[in-house]
């Protein structure tokens, strides 16, 4: 009796288990791949604005310097008929010398002062008898100068606010008593007044800003041809300068600081395009700031053949289950290719259940294609795929064999997994934006510029046949220091 109990529960087994056995079953589908439209090659893409803006300090001892080298340091004059009636022929000759200027903020302006230092000696005629005395005069003297902008490119000094303080000196001459500070105060005054108009109406006129401006132009405006990089051809990027910028001049400490800075249109493609660059007419006026800022349109391309060589690297030979279904997914190689604005996806699949909650168990293996949208995560430096969609015809030979929940978990683990980091990308695009930067960091006798890469935003792509554009924006910071001021005569 328990020999044939044992024989029952054996029986029993094997049955079991062959039944498991011809239940699971192997099989293999084979997907259409879908009609897709001819991919069209990457146009020039809709311009960008990239903006620049850099703060210039100008030293106060370099303006200084300046002016030590332009400005005289010493005169001599002559005066005729300062005594009235009185006398004859008289006259006042006189002789200065400065000291070194002082240049320092006065409440938002710049004042300059210096010491003067001179002898003047008094002349002329009473009745017969000739009469000549001398005296030694001391003093101080300053103007005030307040420039501003303007946006025709013309500079305003705003130059005035003359004073001169001489030391009392008289000079008795007989029947009359002269003032020399009087008179020399009035000489020097009518002397500099005129300056004073002179160069207020020089600035008023002058082009120079204008004319610097326009011969640096054309070094902005200008196509850039793009060296090929992994097996992709070179593409161009062009820039467009449309705008420049300023801010009025800030007086403080030790220091007036500046705000200049432009704004271009770029634009890339594979063929060369040809930028504008109209000269503006006018600088736009901004408020100032003491940050210097910066950011640059840096489009870059990479291979598909490269993306589908990383993609692999990161998904083939994975398996991926979800367990409330009972399946599991084997990515045995991933690719995409253009599909439009979008992207197909050929995915070699093994699909297996494990026959839980009714469904069929077995495997089955072959491609399956999707259609996704390519979308960059700028935060996580990855090329991830959003709207992933089955190809209808595609996926009808899975779901026959293993229903449809299999489609609807290989369309999960592709949104899910298939993702590409393209930290590699970004740095090359952070390389590139820093070589570009770097040309503009120089340090002379004159002029200290530095610039630096804080971040780069990547934010989008665009595809052709064989590449893939991803769009990103390079953002810094920049500060100029001018050491040395030149001025043409």
């Amino acid at each position: 009796m328990r020999l044939l109990r044992g024989s029952l529960i054996l029986f029993v087994l094997s049955g079991a288990a062959l039944y498991a056995l011809s239940a699971f079953r192997t099989t293999s589908f084979q997907s259409q791949l879908p009609q897709t439209p001819p991919a069209t090659p990457l146009q020039f893409m809709e311009p960008r604005i990239s903006t620049i803006v850099i703060p210039v300090r100008v030293r106060l001892s370099a303006l200084t310097e300046l002016m030590e080298r332009k400005a005289e340091r010493s005169g001599t004059g002559v005066e005729n008929d300062f005594a009235g009636r009185v006398l004859r022929d008289d006259r006042i000759t006189y002789a200065w010398r400065r000291s070194d200027f002082s240049v320092a903020p006065d409440r938002g302006s710049l004042k300059i002062a210096a010491d003067l230092a001179g002898e003047a000696r008094a002349e002329g005629t009473f009745a017969i008898l000739p009469l000549g005395v001398s005296a030694v005069v001391n003093g101080k003297a300053s103007i005030t100068v307040r420039p501003e902008l303007l946006s025709n490119w013309r500079l305003k000094g705003n130059i005035g606010n003359f004073g001169v303080d001489l030391s009392r000196a008289e000079i008795d001459m007989g029947p009359t008593t002269v003032s020399v500070r009087t008179a020399l105060s009035k000489i020097v005054r009518r002397e500099v007044d005129r300056k004073i108009n002179e160069a207020n109406g020089k600035l008023a006129d002058s082009t120079f800003l204008e004319d610097a401006m326009r011969r640096e132009w054309p070094k902005l405006c200008r196509v850039v041809e793009v060296d090929k990089v992994q097996g992709v051809p070179p593409f161009f990027v062009a820039v467009d300068p449309v705008e420049i910028l300023a801010a009025q001049p800030v007086i403080s400490g030790d220091s007036i600081d500046l705000l200049v800075g432009v704004k271009a249109r770029v634009s890339a493609g594979s063929q060369r395009g040809a930028p504008n660059c109209e000269f503006p007419r006018q600088i736009s006026i901004v408020p100032s700031s003491p940050e210097g800022q910066f950011e640059i349109f840096l489009p870059i391309e990479t291979s598909f053949d490269y993306i589908n060589e990383s993609l692999s690297g990161a998904v083939a030979g994975r398996t991926f289950t979800d367990e409330e279904r009972g399946l599991s997914v084997k990515v045995r190689s991933l690719k995409i290719r253009p599909l439009g604005k979008a992207l197909l996806v050929a995915a070699d699949v093994t699909v297996r259940s494990s026959g839980l909650i009714g469904y069929v168990s077995g495997q089955a293996s072959g491609t399956i294609y999707a259609r996704a949208v390519p979308r960059i995560d700028g935060a996580k430096r990855l090329l991830v795929l959003d709207d992933v969609k089955l190809d209808v015809e595609s996926q009808r030979p899975l779901t026959a064999v293993m229903g449809d929940a299999a489609a609807a978990v290989v369309e999960r683990v592709l949104a899910d997994k298939a993702r590409l980091d393209i930290g590699r990308e970004a740095g090359r695009i952070k390389e590139r934006a820093a070589a570009a930067v770097d040309t503009l960091n120089r340090r002379n006798g004159s002029v200290k510029l530095e610039a630096k890469i804080d971040d780069i935003a990547l934010e989008g792509v665009a595809s052709d046949e064989r590449n893939l554009r991803i769009i990103a924006t390079a953002k810094g910071s920049a500060k100029t220091e001018v050491l040395v001021v030149t001025l043409s005569d």
